[in-house]
């Protein structure tokens, strides 16, 4: 296993919003995003927006839409498409 595959395997989730800083370019925008589409997962929708922000179904369903498409615009610059 490489270094960096190491370090994505054992880093705790609440870890990744600071990594995210660290690399930029906006990677920490849609790391947030992926950290509260987790929370998400954890916590269902949120009417009250007061253990997640996604209020609906439908809202988190946009989000992953959107994160699937930065994705694979990433994977596409990287040659992996």
């Amino acid at each position: 296993m490489k270094g960096v595959d190491w370090i994505i395997a054992i880093m705790p989730a609440t870890l990744l919003n600071q990594v995210g800083q660290v690399i930029g370019d906006k990677i920490d925008v849609y790391t947030n995003l992926a950290l509260l589409l987790h929370s998400y997962q954890h916590n269902d929708p949120d009417s009250q927006d007061i253990l997640c922000p996604c209020l609906t179904e439908g809202s988190a369903k946009y989000d992953i839409i959107i994160l699937l498409r930065v994705v694979n615009e990433l994977l596409k610059e990287k040659g992996f498409s």
